[in-house]
């Protein structure tokens, strides 16, 4: 099996974070689209493993920071299998998950594919208070200590790609869990719908544009669009556009078995 590595660095200035979005942002998410829908797992003809790193907010010490990486791959064409761990960071706030993912491809034709995705997380949700930086260190408010919490859930998702165009829909953490730590809180459902396509426009030029619309039940709907092109198969560039929020430039080489 040919193995794609995948290595996504980069640092984004963002304007806000929606308090009720749980599942880190990620603006390169075209690369790691298994991190939303575990129906990715094997979706693509050969395996991959990939590093993502994201720091938003520059310049605060207590900003976002997401540190998360997977492998997965094809199984005699038919199935799918692929790891997921992610590490999450927000002030005081923190989780750290592990994610085990399947697919089974009912339709795996040479042009199209169909592929249905299940995963099993475990993660580990702290909140420790001594992070709190206040002008009145005796504040009895605070008692700077901490807490943890571990939950498992489930995700399920689809992928179908049919020539050059692909739609996929990932929902994540479905039993909606009750966590307990210095509050109560709920684990919401949380939906991610990915489309795109592939088009060649010129002789070695190839354009590709996506779109990923993340909502939850209390929020307002998110959109992340991409547009990406390359050159001579290898050359790579772009922008990502997180509407009201951030526009990030992307900048890449593809070397066929490697993606920088």
């Amino acid at each position: 099996m040919r193995i794609v590595f995948l290595i996504l660095l980069f640092l984004m200035l963002s304007a806000k974070q929606l308090i009720s979005q749980q599942v880190a942002h990620n603006s390169q998410y075209m690369h790691n689209l298994i991190v939303y829908n575990p129906a990715m797992a094997g979706a693509n003809s050969c395996g991959e493993i990939g590093l993502d790193i994201r720091k938003q907010w520059l310049g605060f010490p207590t900003s976002p920071f997401t540190q998360s990486g997977f492998i997965h791959g094809r199984i005699k064409n038919k199935h799918g299998l692929g790891l997921i761990i992610v590490n999450d960071k927000a002030g005081v706030a923190g989780s750290l998950g592990a994610e085990l993912a399947y697919s089974f491809h009912p339709i795996a034709a040479k042009t199209k594919r169909l592929t249905l995705g299940l995963s099993l997380t475990v993660e580990q949700y702290t909140f420790v208070e001594s992070g709190f930086k206040l002008r009145e260190p005796a504040d009895p408010i605070v008692s700077y200590g901490a807490s943890s919490a571990i939950k498992p859930d489930i995700a399920f998702g689809f992928y179908y790609k049919a020539n050059d165009f692909n739609v996929g829909l990932g929902v994540r953490q479905l039993l909606s869990s009750m966590l307990i730590m210095d509050n109560v809180y709920f684990l919401k459902r949380h939906y991610f719908l990915h489309m795109g396509f592939e088009k060649d426009v010129r002789k070695k030029f190839t354009i590709e544009p996506t779109l990923l619309i993340k909502g939850t039940e209390s929020a307002k709907l998110s959109f992340d669009f991409n547009l990406k092109f390359k050159y001579n198969n290898n050359l790579v560039t772009g922008l990502s556009y997180r509407f009201q929020e951030g526009i990030v430039g992307i900048i890449g080489y593809d070397s066929g078995k490697f993606i920088i």
